[in-house]
């Protein structure tokens, strides 16, 4: 029998030519087509429990784990079924690609204090959370008194008293040991209409040195509803702190694509602008969506528009979408029997359907399309804007770089126009450009970061040349034309080097990709009437 030689590599001729042989070439097959994806979305939000950094749930269960349940009911409110936190409403009645959703914790924990008047009880402040802190005066907590904190954007503790408890100086403060989470979108004061009459013994103190019984009634507050806006700025910073956790730094936050905030205030937009900046200079491309605030009238002109989203927040990569809408049931159903008037309903922003379009759909596809089902729970848009759009309004709003909600008579609600906010560079206008941009170039520099720093011998350079041409052939789909995703490539390893370059270690790979047109306008030329004379195909 010959002699038989193995190589796992074609063999040079000096290889071949050394002995007679047999030859055998085991070449393997291409490594398996790994892609950086383009569905991840962040929500930054109040949530009732959960670690506050970027925490990717694997499935509905384990977010409901994690951050608290969706259902989650306020005890002894007087209306059931009360979802805790902006988080979970931001959330409710979307979906998202498998392991598409990273949660974002915003950590609205303050320090505890008191202030008032000493002996009488009149207390003007009170604040929750941390240790508990020494008073520094003698005073009363009156029975039935009420309290929140964070100017109402989160009350993470209210309780009534059953009766007077003196507070000696020097005393622990008895209020920070008790209650319950409860959000508001307003703050909520010792008169507030939405805290009732003492009803059910709660909890004691008597652990902590206090064995006067506490009381706890909360008769329908008004939650927090993702189109409100919030001004206060220890707020604002605890937000901006919890959208600089996501910056893509380690796993889950550097594979982000699109983030977005429960709460929204011009400080949020500030940050989220430049997070969106920052990530993208260092980590997969990024994109921010950004809500005005609710009950804004329609935008006359570029000047308006920028007003309502904040100029500084114009680019390619924040999505402003427009107006705000009501869901029902619990996203905008009445939340006090006293509010019966349509403008007294809540309003909820359309940033969190956006982000859940652009987590369920490809780059390359233009999120405007009709027939998205996460957006026909909406009942109607916002109640000042209910059917005063005009097809000249959607044309400003387009113009505009809004990308702005319309209910079709046959496929529902759809986003107009899928733009961006960059309205100076007609090439960048479409979100689908901007995302399949990323989705490109973040694919490009995986593959190239395998060959990164290693010696660029000629068998290497044809290996990523193959690894790119194989990535967008599969894009290409040409022997499944179902399957097509662009329109077609080169790619040129070459003609970008000099000898310079590639004598300091530089080397210019160029790929140019022409994506599909998506058929923004169809024109249908129709001859109709009883002389009409139709022309038969011989």
């Amino acid at each position: 029998m010959a002699i038989v030689r193995r190589f796992t590599k074609y063999p040079t001729l000096d290889e071949l030519a050394n002995i007679e042989s047999v030859v055998i070439v085991d070449l393997a097959g291409p490594a398996p087509l790994t892609t950086i994806g383009s569905r991840v979305c962040c929500i930054v939000g109040e949530f009732l429990k959960g670690p506050y950094i970027p925490t990717r749930p694997s499935s509905i269960g384990d977010l409901i784990d994690q951050f608290g349940s969706f259902s989650s009911v306020i005890p002894h409110a007087a209306i059931a079924n009360r979802a805790q936190g902006n988080g979970f409403l931001a959330l409710a009645r979307k979906k998202f690609a498998t392991n598409g959703l990273i949660i974002q914790r915003v950590d609205l924990r303050a320090a505890s204090a008191a202030s008032g008047v000493a002996g009488t009880g009149q207390l003007t402040s009170l604040t929750f959370g941390g240790t508990p802190t020494p008073s520094t005066q003698d005073f009363v907590l009156p029975a039935g008194f009420r309290f929140s904190d964070q100017a109402g954007a989160l009350a993470t503790k209210i309780v009534c008293l059953a009766e007077d408890v003196t507070v000696p100086k020097g005393s622990t403060m008895p209020y920070v040991v008790s209650g319950v989470d409860v959000f508001f979108n307003t703050g909520v004061d010792a008169t507030a209409a939405g805290l009732d009459a003492i009803d059910t013994v709660f909890d004691t103190m008597a652990t902590f040195g206090f064995p006067t019984t506490m009381t706890l009634a909360v008769v329908a507050p008004d939650l927090y509803i993702p189109g409100t806006v919030v001004v206060t700025s220890s707020v604002d910073a605890a937000y901006a702190a919890a959208i600089l956790k996501t910056l893509p730094n380690e796993e889950p936050a550097n594979t982000i694509n699109v983030i977005w905030s429960a709460m929204q205030s011009t400080a949020i937009a500030t940050n989220l602008d430049a997070n969106e900046v920052d990530s993208s200079a260092s980590g997969p491309g990024r994109m921010a969506v950004l809500r005005c605030a609710s009950q804004v009238a329609k935008p006359a002109n570029n000047a308006a528009a920028e007003a309502a989203f904040g100029a500084g927040n114009r680019d390619a990569r924040n999505i402003w979408v427009y107006p705000h809408v009501r869901v029902n049931p619990q996203l905008t159903d009445v939340i006090t029997g006293a509010q019966t008037a349509d403008t007294d309903f809540p309003q909820s922003g359309l940033d969190g359907f956006m982000a859940s379009i652009l987590s369920t759909q490809n780059p390359e596809q233009n999120p405007g399309e009709p027939g998205q089902d996460v957006l026909q729970s909406i009942l109607s848009l916002e109640t000042p804007t209910l059917g005063t759009f005009t097809l000249a309004d959607y044309i400003n709003f387009r113009t505009f770089g809004m990308a702005v909600l319309r209910k079709d008579p046959s496929s529902g609600w759809e986003f107009q126009s899928g733009v961006t906010s960059d309205v100076t560079d007609a090439a960048k206008s479409e979100i689908k450009r901007q995302r399949m941009a990323d989705y490109l170039n973040d694919n490009f520099a995986a593959i190239a970061a395998k060959y990164n720093k290693k010696l660029a011998s000629s068998d290497r350079r044809d290996c990523l040349l193959a690894e790119y041409t194989r990535f967008l052939e599969n894009l290409k789909s040409s022997n499944n034309p179902a399957g097509q995703r662009i329109e077609d490539f080169a790619v040129d390893i070459d003609g970008g080097n000099t000898q310079t370059l590639m004598d300091a270690g530089i080397f210019v790979d160029r790929i140019d990709v022409k994506m599909l047109q998506d058929m923004r306008t169809i024109v249908i030329q129709s001859t109709c009437g009883e002389t009409v004379t139709i022309q038969v195909a011989s």
